[in-house]
């Protein structure tokens, strides 16, 4: 099943339409990426360094992911679409949901 979905994930990136759409994608995690590369800078009104930890290093973590994922979406790599699924879920939805409740 998961090689399935993987050979129909390369056929599409190869449509005209998804490449344009991958590419949507790809410049806005690049926007993403440049706003965590202004928040280390301290371009966004609160001196990094002042920050907490957990802040700076997922500034960090963002950054990186943000930057391999608008590149690998920009080539056209069939992985990449595993790779953002996989960030927003680990990245993203976890630490405000579950994560987020266990703060509280």
């Amino acid at each position: 099943m998961f090689s399935e979905i993987n050979d129909a994930l390369k056929v599409s990136l190869l449509q005209p339409w998804t490449g344009i759409y991958a590419k949507i994608i790809a410049l806005v995690l690049l926007y993403g990426a440049i706003v965590h590369v202004a928040n280390i800078a301290s371009f966004s009104g609160t001196p990094w360094l002042e920050t907490p930890v957990l802040w700076r290093s997922m500034d960090i973590a963002l950054l990186i992911f943000n930057l391999i994922a608008a590149i690998a979406l920009w080539q056209g790599f069939d992985w990449s679409v595993w790779f953002v699924f996989s960030g927003i879920l680990l990245l993203q939805f976890l630490p405000y949901t579950l994560c987020d409740r266990t703060l509280s």
